[in-house]
């Protein structure tokens, strides 16, 4: 108990009421305990509630939300204070999560006076000795400081300031945590390669070094340093002569053992070198290697693997030699040339080398020898095995540059041929320690070359053939090229040339064969449905080639070799081909099997849609069809998902047991082709991979079996990548702050930093006790195919179907209150997000919203828009964001001009104890005698209607609310009703409905237009389209043939508000196509049809008084069309005044509100 203040006993019992004890409480104990309530008893006042609520409260943002590792982002503390006086003396430190830092410049900003104290660097930020000011009317007092972070961590760093934190000189503190999402991004590592030019040297010459930096990133990577330790024997060059392209620095001092670079810059998507003379002491092999970690930058990200180059040492004279040309013909001479090269820098005297050719071989007449060796003397003799040089001098290395080569080289050559009869190849080596000289200086490797050696014809070969199809698998009756190519390798020209094809039984020479040849003087014989292609009387130089071409198809599904056999070239000087030609075509059966993973990308572990599509071209269905597809094995294995779902449109049976390792079909059916679409099935199930890598599922050729002996003729393939993926989450609120009701917009961004496409992306936000949806969610969200539901006052919010591209980021938005005091921490949790390809967030986000002590009304009509003369039903809702209930609330809403209350009120509250007064025909609604909760929220619904169409802005005004307690609403709060006059609507759906008098028996949907997807048109609805089985038909007749029949036909719904009349539709008839004018009858000539609901209707093509009429090309129609009749229009008048199209009120409701109109063309 509390003693009574004596201003409160003057006053008798009988007086006491609550206004005076609400007086007496705002006077005397405001200050201390402003939410007390009590009760009084004789002379005391006995507390009931004494739950006081803080008068301070911290809440913290960053901006930006997410940035790039090593980028600066600005932390925000902001203090506030609902007490009527300063709090003074403020202090709190704020402790950075790990990896987080104060930036090198922390530019740091303070509204709150005293002292901030951040340090470039340090892993915290302190407020000492400040002021936050007091509460003006209803506005909470409030002072921030801000300073600038940087941070290497990638992902989602939660930066928390706990309860309790802030101290002041009043003792007041901060009783509720505060936190805030920091969201560095995840950048690739750096990759580096590292190279020697030249890679090989004599001992102490000179090559340079070049590093070169690889970033993968679409940002720079500031403050790259780097250290090279060189191995042991290689030094920098006495000159080390350093260059970058990266900035900064480098460190190269001559005759040092490393090399550094500080303080660079590799930029966005790009690289930057570094490079830098070295040289070596001793002949060896030299590996430089730079080890992965070694890269150090301010973004935080390093080389992952170590990279090396190898820089060779010699004390040799290495030799090398070469064939010109390397193949010849029997008697032709080649060109030897045989380089010595010297890497000392003193010239070889007295150099002496001798190669023996190897059998086969020998010195050609005349032998054509030289050297560019000074005093060399080159013996080789016409017939002779051997060559030899003698007395040279090979020049020194010369003073060496950085990126060339510095060794001395000098060169003998030589022709040398083929022994009589001899063919084939022939390798020429000089064996390893050949060279001799002075200065003791050989060649440490062997050398070697190989001449290869054809046969002339005369009786034999030198002509070659190949031959190949431009399309090497067609449809049965379709065409492919058949090219042949003949090149002449016999050493001299050819004449009266011939070559006979003969194809295989099963294809033939084309309809039209279009034979052609480039061979000079020959002519080809290729007759339509022939089975041979002679050329015959061409002639042909050596060393040339020419094709012939032709057209041939086929019929008989299968896989057809064409070869034209060894010695089937004829010419007149005896040459031939010693080697067959062949190429295979394929003709397709009416059958094939295709395959597709879904998503294509996963994680290990993850789930993916494994579809195998089977094709029908026949006009008969096939029967009894079965197919296995045996899953990949191994390292890279895939087994059927448990709980597998596996679905078929093909009937029959499919057998996939989870954890299996195939995936079968039995006894089903693949459809009749129609028109020119063929018919399909599916069979789909989902698979699981445990392992990172590629998995490749074949089906094999001739796989697929059924009752009619059909099978697919080509394999089918589909791959299955499974890689580690994140998704990255961050969300932010802004105000960080509001009175208790107001709304706060709630932003979730969205990242997929991965490689490959996440989709069918879900997550759901639930909310902290107290915050709810706001009543006007407005949730809108910049994700490709996302969907957000927010109910209004809601406890949470549902985001899914979002579709991301590799590297894309969206937002999802929802305005959101609170209706507890103080701070409330929103938290989205790790692995919270779920996608088809099984990635998920690694860290969780958060975000504070601080409400301050309030009331609040907010309102909602639903629907926003009606019609004028029906009916919304107007919310009104009452928050009470304290620790209190409010008793005795009350309110008044006048309605704007116009808005009345509907004839049937529907007036209820959830506001215990409150009554609804909604009159009929009257122009407010109030409430009053109304118990709202503490920390809570109630409502006021009732149904409004306007007669008049018009924008309707209904506004409660601040202080509207009255309570007992003396508190209201601090702000107003308005919401807009539109009212259309009625209006009519017509839909119209075009489709493609049967080929040939074939009907197309499916319904599709189409992604261009939203018309299908009306509600009203009549169920039921396709199981794989969701389209109503009454828009029956196709968006297209796929490949169609001259004499083809379409039959088009639009439907139509009224969709309006009211029923629709005067309707006329103009349709014109495709280009390349002729009006079909007794499609639905000869006598008389009826080409329309007009169905209304069950009604069928077949109309003429001439103007009579059924209302349908086509016009000829040239001609004006009697009605408006979508351009120009250049080819005919179709026209009907469906209904006109009096008779009207009804509105459909549900679904084929009622039966006369929709119907189409048919007609058909013939294709050119």
């Amino acid at each position: 108990m509390l003693p009574c203040p004596k201003s409160f006993v003057r006053e008798p019992m009988s007086r006491v009421k609550s206004r005076s004890l609400l007086k007496w409480m705002r006077r005397d104990l405001s200050r201390a305990m402003p939410q007390l309530a009590g009760l009084v008893t004789g002379c005391a006042l006995v507390s009931y509630a004494p739950a006081v609520l803080a008068n301070a409260a911290i809440n913290k943002f960053f901006s930006p939300i997410s940035v790039n590792p090593g980028d600066v982002s600005t932390l925000t503390v902001v203090l506030y204070n609902s007490n009527t006086t300063p709090l003074t003396a403020a202090a709190v430190t704020d402790n950075l999560p790990v990896g987080m830092t104060i930036a090198p410049n922390p530019n740091i900003t303070n509204t709150c006076g005293g002292s901030v104290g951040a340090i470039a660097g340090s892993t915290n930020a302190s407020l000492t000795g400040g002021t936050v000011p007091g509460r003006t009317g209803f506005v909470d007092g409030s002072c921030q400081f801000t300073v600038d972070v940087v941070s290497v961590v990638s992902g989602n760093s939660v930066n928390t300031i706990p309860a309790n934190a802030l101290t002041t000189a009043q003792g007041q503190t901060s009783p509720q945590a505060a936190s805030a999402t920091l969201q560095v991004k995840t950048l690739s590592a750096i990759s580096a390669s590292k190279a020697f030019a030249p890679n090989t040297i004599p001992v102490a010459g000179v090559s340079r070094l070049t590093i070169t930096l690889n970033n993968g990133n679409a940002i720079n990577v500031p403050g790259t340093a780097l250290t090279d330790n060189l191995p042991a024997g290689v030094t920098l060059a006495a000159t080390p002569s350093p260059t970058t392209t990266c900035g900064g620095t480098v460190t190269a001092v001559p005759g040092a053992f490393s090399v550094s670079l500080a303080g660079g810059n590799i930029p966005a998507s790009g690289n930057c070198q570094v490079t830098v003379l070295v040289t070596a002491s001793s002949a060896a092999s030299f590996t430089n290697s730079v080890p992965a970690g070694a890269i150090t930058n301010s973004r935080g990200i390093t080389n992952t693997s170590a990279f090396t180059a190898t820089l060779n040492a010699q004390a040799d004279a290495p030799i090398s030699k070469s064939f010109s040309p390397t193949s010849i013909f029997q008697g032709q001479p080649s060109t030897l040339t045989i380089t010595i090269n010297n890497a000392q820098f003193i010239a070889l005297t007295n150099a002496a080398v001798t190669d023996s050719l190897p059998a086969g071989l020998q010195i050609a007449n005349p032998p054509t020898a030289s050297t560019t060796c000074t005093g060399g003397t080159v013996s080789a003799t016409a017939a002779g095995t051997s060559v030899s040089l003698s007395g040279a001098t090979i020049p020194a290395a010369s003073t060496p540059v950085g990126g060339t080569s510095s060794r001395g080289v000098c060169t003998f050559r030589f022709n040398v041929t083929n022994v009589t009869g001899v063919t084939g190849t022939r390798t020429n080596t000089i064996p390893a320690s050949a060279l001799t000289n002075t200065q003791n200086v050989t060649n440490i490797a062997a050398a070697t070359a190989n001449l290869t050696i054809n046969a002339l014809a005369g009786g034999g070969s030198g002509m070659t053939l190949s031959k190949s199809f431009g399309t090497t698998a067609i449809a049965p009756g379709a065409t492919s090229v058949l090219t042949i190519q003949i090149t002449n390798n016999a050493g001299v020209a050819v004449s009266s040339l011939g070559v006979t094809d003969n194809l295989p039984t099963g294809v033939v020479l084309a309809a039209t064969p279009s034979a052609s040849t480039t061979c000079s003087g020959g002519s080809v014989t290729a007759p339509a449905g022939g089975g041979a292609i002679v050329l015959s009387g061409a002639s042909l130089n050596s060393g040339s080639n020419c094709r012939v071409t032709v057209t041939v198809t086929g019929n008989t599904p299968g896989v057809y070799g064409n070869t034209i056999p060894a010695g089937g070239i004829t010419t007149a000087q005896g040459n031939s081909n010693a080697s067959a030609a062949t190429a295979n075509l394929t003709i397709l059966d009416v059958v094939s099997v295709s395959k597709a993973f879904f998503p294509s990308t996963i994680v290990p572990g993850g789930r993916s849609r494994l579809t195998l599509t089977l094709s029908n071209a026949l006009t008969t269905a096939i029967t009894n069809a079965a197919i296995t597809d045996n899953l990949p094995t191994g390292a890279q294995v895939v087994t059927v998902a448990s709980s597998p779902n596996p679905t078929t449109t093909c009937g029959g049976t499919v057998t996939a047991n989870a954890g299996g390792g195939s995936v079968r079909l039995t006894g089903g059916t693949i459809p009749a082709q129609v028109g020119a679409v063929p018919g399909i099935c599916t069979v789909s199930v989902d698979v699981t991979s445990p392992n990172t890598g590629t998995s490749t599922n074949t089906i094999s050729a001739n796989t697929l079996t059924n009752d009619q002996g059909r099978t697919n003729f080509q394999t089918s393939t589909a791959t299955l990548t499974k890689t580690n993926m994140t998704v990255n989450l961050n969300k932010a609120i802004s105000p960080v702050a509001i009175q208790g009701g107001d709304p706060a917009v709630l932003t979730v961004t969205i990242t997929n930093p991965n490689a490959a496409p996440l989709s069918s992306l879900r997550f759901v936000d639930n909310m902290p006790a107290g915050m709810v949806v706001a009543a006007v969610p407005n949730a809108t969200t910049t994700c490709s195919g996302g969907s957000v539901s927010a109910t209004p006052n809601g406890t949470s919010f549902t985001v899914t179907g979002v579709s991301l591209t590799a590297g894309q980021t969206c937002t999802v938005s929802v305005n959101i209150t609170n209706l507890v005091a103080g701070n409330t921490i929103n938290t989205i949790p790790a692995n919270g997000v779920t996608t088809q390809e099984g990635a998920t967030n690694a860290s969780a986000a958060s975000a504070t919203l601080t409400t301050l002590a309030s009331a609040a009304l907010s309102k909602a009509f639903t629907p926003n828009s009606i019609s004028a003369g029906t009916v919304a039903t107007l919310t009104i809702n009452v928050l009470n964001a304290n620790l209190f209930p409010l008793t005795n609330a009350a309110l008044t809403d006048n309605l704007p001009a116009g808005l009345t209350i509907a004839p049937t009120a529907n007036a209820s509250t959830t506001c215990a104890g409150g009554t609804v007064t909604a009159t009929s025909g009257a122009t407010s609604v109030a409430l009053s005698g109304a118990t709202v909760p503490a920390n809570g929220l109630c409502s006021v619904t009732v149904s409004v209607k306007a007669s008049v169409s018009g924008t309707y802005t209904n506004t409660l005004a601040a202080g509207t609310l009255s309570t007992n307690e003396g508190i209201t609403n601090p702000k107003p709060t308005s919401d807009v009703l539109t009212v259309i006059a009625d209006v009519p609507a017509l839909v119209l759906v075009k489709r493609i409905t049967a080929i040939n008098t074939v009907n197309v028996p499916t319904s599709v949907d189409d992604p261009g237009s939203t018309n299908d997807n009306a509600a009203n048109w009549p169920t039921p609805l396709d199981a794989s389209s969701n389209i109503s089985t009454y828009l029956r038909g196709a968006l297209n007749g796929g490949v169609v043939r001259p004499g083809d029949v379409l039959e088009y036909t639009i439907y139509f719904l009224s969709a309006g508000s009211v029923p629709s009349t005067n309707i006329n539709l103009c349709d014109l008839v495709p280009t390349n196509s002729t009006f079909v004018p007794n499609s639905f009858s000869g006598a008389p000539e009826s080409g329309i049809n007009l169905t209304i609901g069950a009604t069928s209707t077949n109309l003429t093509n001439v103007p009579d008084s059924d209302e349908g009429q086509f016009f000829n090309p040239g001609a004006t129609p009697s009605v408006s069309c979508a351009a120009a009749n250049t080819n005919g229009a179709v026209v009907v008048n469906v209904v006109k005044s009096p008779a009207n199209l009804p509105n459909a009120t549900a679904p084929g409701t009622p039966t006369n509100s929709y119907g189409f109109i048919r007609f058909r063309a013939r294709v050119n």
